[in-house]
């Protein structure tokens, strides 16, 4: 049994100025000022700054005679945001029960201990965003689209630093230190390839594309190396799968590379360092010669495909979602798929891996090898709805009648040997890790009635 309480305080004051001239031309310019109780006592207060410019080009003299031609726009925006840690009290002083006790009035109570230093320069984590963008549309607003390319600095990233005892009283405190860079572009179409009195057919398809690079893990006040393995698996595995590496990506495998499996039954291993392949030891789980980049978390390239069809009083409508060029630590795979273990294990540990003639024998300890990632590109058809508008007749009770079912994640096109590739990634440091003891993805169907009166 456990409970818990906090609590916070957010206090935001907001203003903006929008200025627009000719139909051509306008301005949005608006500024942010939050102050947050979870930040330390010098730095409560944050300022987000915005400003945005659009063209609308379409509009100018120079375009009147281009007639094919509905909409084109330039756009362009900076803009700064910040974010709020989950977590109160963060900035101070923490304590919680110990395991030693103290004697006082004839009872024996648990003493306090020190769980956290305090940090009365904790701040706001921000992100700076250049932004620019084209908006068009042609033959009658039919076939439109937008473009954009942006960039983003994020700083003053959270990060727990290991610091010493003493001076401090904990071993580790929390610090505004990070820096990271997102750059990228995103594409949205928009068409409506048929349009008649009784058959309409719209469709929209988005793509996007992120460069990720960690700049920094130190400050002035605060150091750490520029390489932290990060992430990983628990017992008994209890080994890294990621490695941080300022000038890198966020999200990258980092581990041994398994190429086969041994007459002995152990995993074949590239040594980085000589370029030959060796029998799995013991030793080799913390040397870097037998470790190297297995490949990213982060997907290369986000798709998105909706569509709405209607016939006469027929409706269908459906969306697709994917994501491709990235990799998935199977973890279900890691543990259970191997020998040495004496509870339940997959089908598939009776298999050679590699298509080879070995299978792993019970000498071969569980452990995180490039075997268990896995691509992770998927198509999925995350919901179809089909509807039927029943025709009303001059009724003046009921003004519309509309039935119709609906199914969300209907199926999956992948490769993916687990339960589904679409993972939540919640926490960016270990993102990438399909846990084993994670619920299935529901299928679920909808039946229902829309009546308007």
């Amino acid at each position: 049994m456990g409970s818990y309480k906090n609590d916070n305080k957010l206090i935001g004051f907001f203003g903006r100025v929008s200025y627009g001239y000719a139909n051509k031309y306008n301005a949005l310019v608006s500024v942010r000022q939050e102050g947050s109780s979870k930040f330390g006592e010098n730095n409560k207060w944050g300022t987000f700054p915005s400003v945005s410019l659009g063209w609308t080009i379409s509009n100018e003299q120079f375009m009147k005679g281009i007639t094919w031609l509905n909409n084109l726009k330039l756009r362009a925006g900076y803009g700064v945001t910040g974010v709020i840690p989950s977590a109160s009290y963060q900035s101070l002083t923490q304590y919680s029960l110990g395991d030693s006790y103290y004697y006082e009035n004839g009872k024996w109570k648990p003493g306090l201990v020190v769980n956290s230093n305090p940090n009365p320069d904790l701040k706001w984590e921000t992100s700076a965003e250049f932004n620019f963008g084209l908006d068009w549309s042609v033959l009658n607003d039919r076939l439109s689209g937008s473009v954009d390319v942006y960039t983003k600095k994020t700083s003053d990233m959270l990060w727990w630093f290991t610091v010493p005892t003493p001076p401090n009283l904990y071993n580790r405190t929390l610090a505004n230190v990070g820096e990271m860079r997102n750059s990228g572009v995103e594409i949205a179409i928009n068409a409506t390839p048929v349009q008649t009195k009784n058959f309409e057919w719209k469709t929209t398809a988005t793509m996007s594309h992120n460069v990720n690079k960690l700049l920094s893990l130190s400050n002035d006040l605060y150091e750490t190396t520029n390489q932290i393995d990060d992430a990983g698996l628990g017992e008994p595995i209890s080994l890294s799968t990621q490695r941080l590496e300022v000038g890198k990506s966020i999200g990258n495998f980092y581990g041994m590379k398994s190429v086969g499996v041994s007459e002995n039954g152990l995993w074949m291993i590239e040594n980085v360092k000589t370029g030959k392949i060796e029998e799995f030891t013991d030793n080799m789980l913390s040397n870097d010669d037998y470790r190297q980049y297995l490949g990213n978390t982060l997907p290369k390239v986000y798709l998105g495909w909706s569509n709405t069809f209607r016939y006469k009083n027929f409706d269908l409508s459906f969306q697709m979602t994917g994501q491709f060029g990235f990799k998935i630590l199977n973890e279900a795979r890691a543990y259970y798929e191997n020998n040495s273990v004496a509870y339940n294990r997959l089908k598939s540990v009776r298999n050679a891996p590699y298509g080879g003639e070995n299978v792993l024998s019970t000498a071969q300890k569980q452990t995180f090898v490039s075997y268990y990632l896995e691509k992770g590109d998927f198509l999925k058809m995350t919901n179809m709805t089909l509807g039927y508008t029943v025709p009303l007749r001059n009724n003046t009770f009921v003004k519309n009648i509309r039935a119709y079912v609906s199914g969300d994640n209907l199926f999956c096109i992948t490769g993916y040997d687990g339960l589904d590739p679409e993972l939540s990634n919640s926490d960016a440091r270990s993102a990438g890790i399909d846990w084993r003891d994670k619920y299935p993805s529901i299928r679920s169907f909808t039946f229902g009635v829309n009546i308007t009166f």
